[in-house]
């Protein structure tokens, strides 16, 4: 009896070691089940919290950027001419460039792109890409293609082709001034594009659709961004 007993405990003593080993196996599964749901929580917890600051981020990088465009949205320039005296039954006009700057700081790396019918400019012509006239007009960049006004003071200002750049700066207009504004787009005489550094040393250009048959439209446009916060608004040419 004593063998069988001894059989029988040793049985029992094995079904308890398995069942506590089966137990021990369950526990440590269920832990790493647990770590794991807490691993991926935290990874769902650091994402959201990511993209959260990434949503906030670009939400206050737009508002810098509008705040930006809206320091220096009105920056215009445009053709305008002016009736000259003498003979009344033949009028004749002379025609110019008012390039309008109604910022609180000055603009800098200023240049103008014309449409030109008259060859009184001091420069060759000298066209970007699309911006030929059916052969009639001629393109200029005033100053000069590689020669921008280093700086233009907040102001409106008068620019004569014939007049030497980049060495003179543009003109105060008067504000009781005889020059009318063209936006005709049948105009010989037309603006298509401005660039300008803003004084953050962010780059701006206006392009005006000369070719659209009623309106004056512009796109106004961040080519170079200085500061990182805008970099995602640039446009590619």
């Amino acid at each position: 009896m004593s063998a069988i007993g001894n059989v029988v405990m040793a049985l029992t003593a094995l079904a308890a070691l398995i069942f506590a080993g089966i137990q021990c196996r369950d526990s440590l599964r269920q832990q790493r089940w647990a770590e794991e749901q807490e691993r991926k929580q935290d990874a769902r917890e650091l994402e959201r919290r990511e993209r959260h600051d990434l949503e906030l981020r670009e939400s206050r990088n737009r508002e810098m950027f509008r705040d930006r465009q809206r320091e220096i949205s009105h920056v215009e320039a445009f053709a305008v001419v002016q009736r000259c005296p003498g003979d009344s039954s033949k009028p004749q006009f002379r025609y110019g460039i008012e390039l309008s700057v109604p910022t609180e700081a000055s603009i800098f790396d200023v240049r103008l792109w014309v449409r030109w019918v008259e060859s009184d400019f001091s420069q060759k012509p000298r066209c970007r890409t699309g911006a030929g006239g059916e052969g009639r007009e001629k393109c200029y960049a005033v100053p000069g293609a590689s020669h921008p006004w280093r700086m233009v003071r907040p102001g409106n200002w008068l620019i004569r082709p014939a007049t030497t750049y980049p060495w003179t700066h543009p003109q105060p207009l008067p504000s009781d001034s005889e020059w009318m504004s063209i936006y005709s787009t049948t105009d010989e005489h037309q603006v298509t594009e401005i660039e300008f550094t803003d004084c953050y040393g962010n780059t701006w250009r206006r392009r005006y659709n000369a070719s659209a048959t009623e309106t004056y439209a512009a796109a106004f446009e961040l080519t170079y961004a200085n500061e990182e916060e805008l970099e995602n608004f640039v446009v590619d040419d």
